[in-house]
């Protein structure tokens, strides 16, 4: 199985917050009796629903990158899962990787597609 660490080599930030804003497009003109639930990894069911999703800020407090978010109506200050490459990804599940070769944060970041890697591990 491949993760977002995996899948995201060759994505940009544009890539990702573009594919994020025609879903939440779908989204909003979505029927509502064609609900969408997301399962966590504890299997509690999240509506995913254009009231429990925005984008939040991929790099701190910087607008200029965003990546689109999904919240519980229980806790909508914590993200329990991020839209990326056309899926939602539990917040646990988007550092992991198949990759036998890699352990550890990489400490400098050479690609656009570590850097995003970095930020999302501050999102957590």
């Amino acid at each position: 199985m491949e993760f977002p660490v995996d899948l995201l080599r060759d994505t940009s930030h544009e890539d990702l917050e573009s594919c994020a804003e025609e879903y939440m497009s779908e989204l909003a003109d979505r029927d509502l009796d064609q609900l969408e639930y997301f399962t966590q990894p504890n299997n509690e069911m999240v509506v995913v629903s254009i009231s429990s999703v925005g984008f939040v800020p991929l790099y701190g407090s910087d607008e200029a990158c965003k990546v689109l978010a999904l919240f519980t109506s229980e806790n909508p200050f914590s993200a329990v899962a991020l839209y990326l490459v056309d899926q939602w990804w539990a917040v646990e599940d988007i550092l992991k990787t198949s990759d036998n070769f890699r352990n550890g944060l990489i400490q400098e970041c050479k690609k656009e597609q570590e850097r995003i890697l970095h930020s999302m591990d501050g999102l957590m």
